[in-house]
């Protein structure tokens, strides 16, 4: 029985709505703020920037590689690893390439 998967198709899902955040919010300081990480942003005690600048994106290319490989071997390695797992992996892992 294959297992399914929910972690990457709600990660692409995210990713989508923080690239087009990204792309047409009006606020201009608020992305920035929120969503990229920086040594005054851990400074002045936004640690939540170490998350949420996983699901930030640059450029639309940037965006569109990133989510072909999660898509692509995403999937493979949740059913393979379990969604928890999966996800509590990919997380660390973006929170530490954030420190990084």
């Amino acid at each position: 029985m294959k297992r399914r998967i929910y972690f990457v198709p709600i990660t692409i899902f995210l990713n989508t709505l923080v690239f087009l955040a990204w792309q047409f919010t009006e606020t201009k300081n608020f992305m920035p703020d929120h969503f990229l990480i920086s040594y005054n942003a851990l400074l002045e005690g936004r640690y939540w920037t170490l998350l949420t600048s996983v699901y930030s994106h640059s450029m639309g290319l940037h965006f569109f590689i990133n989510m072909y490989v999660l898509h692509s071997f995403g999937g493979f390695l949740e059913r393979f690893l379990g969604t928890w797992r999966f996800g509590f992996t990919y997380l660390i892992c973006g929170i530490m390439g954030s420190l990084g």
